[in-house]
């Protein structure tokens, strides 16, 4: 009998923190598994996908980058790969314009949520993207 299909989950973020935190949940979380990390833009061109990550948590802002046109190249990519944008600085037209580019939540520091809600200390973030049925 065969392993049931695990969450694939890939981690950019110019904050190695970041990855060791999202690493540990998917280790806590049975049906998560963690694929890798990428600390620039540039590294996440390169790697985010090789895996086909079910989820990639994204920092809006990646060093002095920003992850908008990031994300719309992993959408346009990877059809089934959702995002899940991961920053500090949360407000409502933020959430709405990172809603817009489709296949995503924003999980904020701040505590303003878009699809994606929850806590950093469990995987309440990732589920409602992973289960959602926007494409």
């Amino acid at each position: 009998m065969s392993e049931p299909r695990r969450i694939g989950v890939f981690s950019i973020d110019d904050h190695e923190i970041v990855h060791a935190g999202l690493e540990r949940l998917a280790q806590r979380e049975p049906d998560f598994v963690f694929l890798g990390a990428a600390a620039s833009v540039a590294s996440a061109e390169k790697d985010a996908l090789r895996g086909s990550p079910d989820i990639v948590m994204l920092n809006l802002f990646i060093g002095a980058e920003q992850g908008w046109s990031l994300c719309r190249d992993l959408l346009a990519a990877s059809p089934t790969t959702k995002v899940v944008f991961y920053t500090g600085y949360g407000n409502a037209q933020l959430v709405d314009r990172v809603m817009l580019l489709g296949r995503i939540g924003i999980h904020s520091h701040s505590g303003e949520h878009g699809h994606a809600s929850g806590h950093a200390e469990n995987s309440r973030p990732l589920r409602p993207v992973h289960r959602s049925p926007y494409s």
